[in-house]
Protein backbone atom coordinates (compact mmCIF):
# COMPACT_ATOMS: atom_id res chain seq x y z
CA UNK A 1 0.00 0.00 0.00
CA UNK A 2 1.37 3.43 -0.93
CA UNK A 3 0.35 6.54 1.03
CA UNK A 4 1.92 9.57 -0.63
CA UNK A 5 1.82 13.16 0.59
CA UNK A 6 3.05 15.80 -1.88
CA UNK A 7 3.75 19.35 -0.68
CA UNK A 8 4.87 21.84 -3.34
CA UNK A 9 5.31 25.58 -3.67
CA UNK A 10 3.35 25.33 -6.93
CA UNK A 11 0.34 24.25 -4.81
CA UNK A 12 0.87 26.88 -2.05
CA UNK A 13 2.38 24.16 0.18
CA UNK A 14 -1.00 22.48 0.72
CA UNK A 15 -0.58 18.72 1.27
CA UNK A 16 -2.08 16.50 -1.43
CA UNK A 17 -2.58 12.90 -0.29
CA UNK A 18 -3.15 9.75 -2.27
CA UNK A 19 -3.49 6.13 -1.20
CA UNK A 20 -3.25 3.16 -3.54
CA UNK A 21 -1.45 0.00 -4.52
CA UNK A 22 1.01 1.92 -6.75
CA UNK A 23 2.47 5.45 -6.65
CA UNK A 24 0.15 7.94 -8.43
CA UNK A 25 0.87 9.14 -11.97
CA UNK A 26 2.73 12.44 -12.36
CA UNK A 27 2.03 15.24 -14.74
CA UNK A 28 4.22 14.82 -17.86
CA UNK A 29 7.80 16.04 -17.47
CA UNK A 30 7.81 16.07 -13.66
CA UNK A 31 10.86 14.11 -12.52
CA UNK A 32 10.53 11.93 -9.47
CA UNK A 33 12.53 9.53 -7.42
CA UNK A 34 11.50 5.95 -7.85
CA UNK A 35 11.71 2.79 -5.82
CA UNK A 36 12.66 -0.74 -6.65
CA UNK A 37 11.09 -3.13 -4.15
CA UNK A 38 11.85 -6.86 -4.14
CA UNK A 39 9.99 -9.19 -1.78
CA UNK A 40 11.71 -12.24 -0.33
CA UNK A 41 11.27 -14.63 2.59
CA UNK A 42 13.40 -12.48 4.88
CA UNK A 43 11.66 -9.18 4.07
CA UNK A 44 11.79 -6.50 1.39
CA UNK A 45 14.81 -5.15 -0.49
CA UNK A 46 14.49 -1.37 -1.02
CA UNK A 47 16.50 0.60 -3.58
CA UNK A 48 16.03 4.31 -4.32
CA UNK A 49 16.20 5.25 -8.00
CA UNK A 50 17.10 8.96 -8.09
CA UNK A 51 15.39 11.40 -10.46
CA UNK A 52 17.41 11.54 -13.69
CA UNK A 53 17.15 15.29 -14.22
CA UNK A 54 18.44 16.29 -10.79
CA UNK A 55 21.83 17.53 -9.64
CA UNK A 56 24.16 16.97 -7.87
CA UNK A 57 25.38 13.87 -9.63
CA UNK A 58 25.63 10.92 -7.29
CA UNK A 59 28.60 8.77 -8.28
CA UNK A 60 28.79 6.64 -5.15
CA UNK A 61 25.38 5.75 -3.86
CA UNK A 62 24.22 3.60 -0.97
CA UNK A 63 23.31 0.06 -1.91
CA UNK A 64 19.85 -1.39 -1.48
CA UNK A 65 18.59 -2.01 2.06
CA UNK A 66 16.92 -5.16 3.42
CA UNK A 67 14.02 -4.56 5.80
CA UNK A 68 12.46 -7.30 7.92
CA UNK A 69 8.83 -7.23 9.12
CA UNK A 70 8.37 -4.48 11.72
CA UNK A 71 11.37 -2.46 10.47
CA UNK A 72 11.28 0.84 8.63
CA UNK A 73 13.57 3.04 6.58
CA UNK A 74 13.79 6.80 6.08
CA UNK A 75 15.64 7.66 2.85
CA UNK A 76 16.26 11.36 2.11
CA UNK A 77 17.58 12.87 -1.10
CA UNK A 78 17.54 16.39 -2.57
CA UNK A 79 17.91 17.85 -6.05
CA UNK A 80 18.42 20.98 -8.06
CA UNK A 81 16.25 20.38 -11.12
CA UNK A 82 16.77 21.67 -14.64
CA UNK A 83 14.98 20.98 -17.87
CA UNK A 84 12.29 22.16 -20.25
CA UNK A 85 9.78 22.94 -17.49
CA UNK A 86 12.16 25.23 -15.58
CA UNK A 87 12.56 28.93 -16.50
CA UNK A 88 16.02 29.82 -17.84
CA UNK A 89 18.26 31.09 -15.04
CA UNK A 90 15.89 29.81 -12.35
CA UNK A 91 16.37 26.55 -10.53
CA UNK A 92 13.85 24.31 -8.92
CA UNK A 93 14.90 22.63 -5.70
CA UNK A 94 13.38 19.51 -4.26
CA UNK A 95 13.80 17.20 -1.29
CA UNK A 96 12.26 13.74 -1.17
CA UNK A 97 11.80 11.96 2.14
CA UNK A 98 10.65 8.36 1.75
CA UNK A 99 9.44 6.51 4.82
CA UNK A 100 9.05 2.81 4.04
CA UNK A 101 7.82 0.14 6.46
CA UNK A 102 7.41 -3.60 6.17
CA UNK A 103 4.04 -4.27 7.80
CA UNK A 104 1.92 -4.76 9.54
CA UNK A 105 2.82 -1.38 10.99
CA UNK A 106 1.37 0.85 13.69
CA UNK A 107 0.03 4.16 12.23
CA UNK A 108 2.24 6.06 14.72
CA UNK A 109 5.40 4.26 13.52
CA UNK A 110 6.80 7.14 11.45
CA UNK A 111 6.77 9.51 14.45
CA UNK A 112 9.63 7.53 16.03
CA UNK A 113 13.20 6.78 15.02
CA UNK A 114 13.69 4.63 11.90
CA UNK A 115 15.41 1.27 11.99
CA UNK A 116 17.63 2.54 9.14
CA UNK A 117 18.27 6.10 7.90
CA UNK A 118 20.00 6.94 4.63
CA UNK A 119 20.72 10.62 4.02
CA UNK A 120 21.79 11.41 0.45
CA UNK A 121 21.14 15.13 0.72
CA UNK A 122 23.92 17.09 -0.90
CA UNK A 123 25.09 20.68 -1.23
CA UNK A 124 22.95 22.47 -3.83
CA UNK A 125 24.22 25.63 -5.52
Amino acid sequence: MVHEVMITERNDFRPIESIGAEPPEREPGLARSGLRLVRADKGVRVELLPARLGDPSRGRRPSAVWLAPGEWLRWQVNYRMSGQRIDVGRGEYRQDTLNIAVGPADPELFFGEPTRHIDERGLLR
